[in-house]
């Protein structure tokens, strides 16, 4: 899973270099009809028991659910200024903070992840910033912040009542800024190495490197740069990789991990617990791809959205898509995708046909249910390819 707030500062950079005659790659799935895919409405309604006060001037993001289908929110707060996750459910808010971990100078949350009962947070830390007052000859002082220490990357452990556990340091020749895992405690990771190239790779328990994942077909190169040719973009390369970093992601599912680069038309690929991967094989519509998942207990939950185009939440498509074949089983028109609102929503999760997530409206985060209803309109014959987008 994973979304940083940097996100939305790096999409603006990239879309100034966005060239406009920009053509989205094309499935290479003929345009057969086909029988008509079921269309479903969810209404979402909130859960008053489940709530709780949020300051509205910062973002929040899902993080999934865990074994027991309880949505986590990672939030961010200026005053005291912190990053925690919140776990709704099924009585209680539980918070997971980073201001718990006591062995990091200054930790900063960068990623997280929901395992069985417990949920790991990737942090950075070590490094400080000290006010440095110097003297000058004419009788006046220059003010100046000074860097101190050099930035460690830490695995930090909390079980499900929100309890710190402690921290596992990372000794990887790559700065991570993505992280998933197995039930057994491996760990898989990603990030920029010194040479700026994409590196993900397996690491054990202990946090020791154990190899680098190698995916079928894809050359040792930086794959920012098909990524920057999928939306024509000749923005500053920087801001690219930036960009790509962000979108690309990791899905924890069924023990296995899910890597999805966003937007981009990629690969996508199931990682398992031995290092192994295989391509997932999944019959998008024509010129759009899968940009993420969400966690269901039953068939992938897959979201679409234009190949090359910025990610926007009202015109992404949500559909449940057959594991073994890739034939997308059904459409899911939910609020979310549906529509515009002033409210800030994400779907969390489908546990037991039951759609779950949040809302962020008027200072508060509340719980969200819906169960999905036949739609009123159903189409009368229908293929991915068929349905044009503003």
């Amino acid at each position: 899973m994973l979304k940083q707030i940097i996100l939305a500062g790096l999409l603006c950079v990239a879309a100034q270099g966005q060239s406009k005659s920009t053509k989205p790659v094309q499935s290479t799935d003929s345009a057969v009809s086909k029988p008509a895919i079921p269309v479903f409405d969810v209404k979402l309604t909130p859960d008053p028991d489940l709530s709780a006060p949020y300051d509205d001037r910062m973002p929040s993001n899902s993080e999934g659910c865990d074994a027991a289908g309880a949505p986590y929110i990672r939030v961010f707060k200026l005053i005291p200024r912190d990053i925690s996750v919140l776990r709704l459910g099924p009585k209680e808010i539980v918070t997971f903070s980073v201001n718990k971990i006591t062995e990091v100078t200054e930790p900063t949350a960068v990623d997280d992840f929901v395992s069985g009962s417990n949920l790991y947070m990737l942090v950075e830390g070590d490094a400080h910033k000290e006010k440095i007052v110097k003297q000058l000859e004419d009788g006046s002082q220059e003010v100046y912040w000074e860097t101190k220490g050099e930035p460690r990357s830490y695995i930090a452990r909390f079980d499900s009542d929100g309890s710190y556990k402690g921290v596992l340091k990372l000794d990887l020749p790559f700065h991570p800024t993505r992280l998933s895992g197995f039930e057994s405690g491996g760990f898989v990771a990603a990030g920029f190495d010194e040479s700026k190239l994409w590196r993900v790779a397996m690491r054990d328990s202990s946090g020791g490197l154990l190899k680098y994942v190698e995916f079928p077909r894809e050359k040792q190169k930086s794959p920012e740069k098909s990524f920057q040719h999928s939306f024509g973009s000749t923005g500053d390369s920087a801001a690219i990789s930036g960009m790509f970093a962000a979108l690309a992601s990791f899905f924890p599912y069924r023990n296995n991990v899910l890597y999805v680069r966003g937007h981009s038309g990629a690969p996508i690929y199931e990682i398992m617990e031995s290092g192994e991967v295989r391509e997932v094989k999944i019959k998008s519509p024509s010129g759009y791809a899968a940009d993420g998942f969400i966690p269901s207990d039953r068939n992938w939950l897959v979201i679409f959205g234009q190949t090359g185009k910025l990610p926007s939440k009202e015109h992404s498509d949500l559909y449940e898509v057959e594991m073994g074949t890739g034939e997308l089983l059904r459409e899911y028109r939910v609020e979310q995708y549906a529509r515009l609102s002033e409210a800030d929503q994400e779907i969390a999760c489908v546990y037991q046909g039951e759609f779950r997530g949040f809302r962020h409206e008027k200072a508060k985060l509340t719980m969200l249910r819906g169960t999905p209803e036949p739609a009123r309109n159903q189409p009368a014959q229908s293929t991915p390819t068929a349905r044009d987008r503003p």
